[in-house]
């Protein structure tokens, strides 16, 4: 009976690494990094199952195949976004230039400036890992496992329909341009009234903006955390 007991986690855990690896493997490698972060988090789900694995159901584990699904699937969703069609983006910079300066050129200002972009990209590839460890962390006896699962799901599915009905992405216009570097004016990425139209932008850039799920994610951790 006990090495029945044992060899189930075994096998769950055998394929949570297969499946891991597989998934590190087939990824670019420009996002093998982000990959292997966000792969942490379905080894911290198994390890707080495996904690309770006697008094909890062995479908609590599910997230952690979902969690791995979501790597992988989640660069076919941008890549599929990217081949999308027009979008409102000389909308948002014509409402960014209502503030008197374009945030977004001087975020990038700032950011290279004090060479912050290592520590946002961590921070920025870190939501998957936030993720598991969110969930495992309501893994257990008398906790809320499937309902924290439920309100972290939620986003995943209707953030691409939300892109759908306003699509729009941001920055990624002036992304490696002179305007966004800051080796010419601002105004360059300044818009009239009369320049107000749809645009199609560039397919090689992810369609990764708005709205923005790293957010909304974000808050719901917090928010499953402290409630």
């Amino acid at each position: 009976m006990n090495s029945t007991r044992l060899r189930i986690p075994l096998v769950v855990l055998a394929a949570l690494l297969s499946t891991s690896v597989l998934v590190l493997l087939l990824a670019p490698r420009e996002l093998q990094r982000a990959h292997g972060l966000a792969l942490i988090g379905p080894l911290a789900i198994f390890g707080a199952w495996f904690r309770y694995r006697n008094r909890v159901s062995i479908w609590q584990l599910a997230p952690a195949f979902a969690l791995i699904l979501f790597v992988f699937y989640r660069g076919w969703v941008f890549r599929q976004l990217s081949l999308a069609g027009l979008t409102y983006d000389y909308y948002l910079l014509y409402v960014d230039r209502a503030f008197g300066f374009h945030p977004s050129i001087a975020t990038y200002a700032i950011v290279e400036r004090f060479g912050l972009f290592p520590f946002i990209s961590i921070v920025y590839e870190s939501l998957c890992l936030c993720l598991g460890l969110c969930y495992a962390a309501h893994i257990g006896p008398s906790r809320k496992a499937g309902r924290v699962f439920a309100i972290l799901l939620l986003p995943g599915i209707l953030g691409p329909l939300c892109y759908k009905l306003l699509p729009a992405c941001g920055p990624v216009r002036l992304l490696g341009s002179p305007c966004y570097t800051g080796e010419i004016a601002t105004t360059c990425a300044n818009v009239s009234f009369s320049d107000l139209s749809l645009i199609q932008l560039d397919g090689s850039w992810p369609r990764n903006a708005m709205p923005s799920m790293h957010m909304a994610w974000a808050l719901l951790i917090w928010w499953s955390c402290v409630t």
